[in-house]
């Protein structure tokens, strides 16, 4: 498990993994359902050539699911934003984001533009046609939205997940993210969708920003992702002119724990080359 520590971010208390050294740093942003520790592996690694950051966001993990805060991609954008200068990072960052991590990373990226060295994303939704998956629909529809979140206990979120994702996924992952989707969880990623409702509208400056800002960029999709849909793959590495693209065949939208070790090598050697090493190994 990945060292956490306690942090207050605006009023919010959170949980912070911090490791390694470095002028640059390599900030991981986890999605619906997150939290920090998807990028366990990744951060051991990448923590022996540049300084890691990995956090759990409002409403995830362990940070508290306050009510007043915003829920929007820009708040999200802001809370990073007021979480890495908490934790002193000032020098140019590597994202390295997904699901709706993305868009929460790229709102940070907005305002910082001149400090994005490189964005990594992996089944994460940035492209203003994107179509909402079918628990992403009931999310955001009143009335169901909220029948569906007080009947889906823990047992049937993993059933859920089992049966969704293309290839069996690991007890212990299953009971992680069960496990944090307690009722005020649940209820604020309903807010989460419910402003997220029109693609469009939500990830338009999103792509913008992307198109803009035109870092180096990896793309990692599961090839049979049921909640990401592939087919909106070209249309994420069209952002940008530096891409490199990476479809694993046969993976969900967790491609990092269906194929963990893969995964691990694209992600990991891609942004040691942007830091200015070598392939691992070599």
């Amino acid at each position: 498990m990945l060292e956490v520590a306690p942090l207050t971010v605006c009023g919010i208390r959170t949980a912070v993994h911090v490791a390694g050294e470095g002028p640059d740093s390599v900030v991981f942003v986890h999605g619906n359902p997150g939290p920090l520790d998807d990028w366990e592996e990744m951060a051991v690694e990448l923590a022996g050539v540049a300084r890691v950051v990995a956090m759990d966001l409002p409403g995830f993990g362990r940070a508290e699911r306050p009510r007043d805060f915003p829920y929007s991609v820009k708040a999200y954008g802001e809370f990073l934003g007021a979480l890495l200068d908490a934790v002193g990072v000032a020098g140019r960052v590597h994202l390295v984001a997904h699901d709706f991590g993305g868009a929460w990373a790229t709102a940070w990226a907005a305002a910082h533009r001149e400090r994005v060295a490189s964005v990594t994303l992996i089944s994460a939704p940035v492209v203003p046609g994107f179509v909402w998956h079918w628990a992403a629909r009931l999310w955001y529809t009143p009335v169901v939205n909220e029948l569906f979140q007080l009947v889906s206990t823990r047992g049937l979120i993993k059933a859920v997940m089992r049966r969704e994702n293309p290839r069996p996924l690991p007890e212990e992952f299953l009971a992680r993210v069960a496990g944090y989707a307690d009722l005020a969880q649940k209820r604020r990623v309903l807010r989460i969708y419910r402003q997220a409702r029109d693609p469009a509208a939500t990830f338009g400056p999103v792509a913008e920003t992307l198109r803009a800002i035109d870092p180096p960029a990896c793309v990692v999709w599961g090839g049979s992702d049921p909640y990401a849909n592939p087919a909106h793959v070209d249309a994420t590495c069209a952002l940008f002119t530096r891409v490199e693209r990476h479809v694993i065949e046969g993976a969900g939208h967790w491609p990092f724990v269906d194929e963990p070790n893969r995964v691990r090598a694209i992600v990991c050697d891609f942004v040691r080359r942007q830091l200015g090493f070598g392939r691992r190994g070599r």
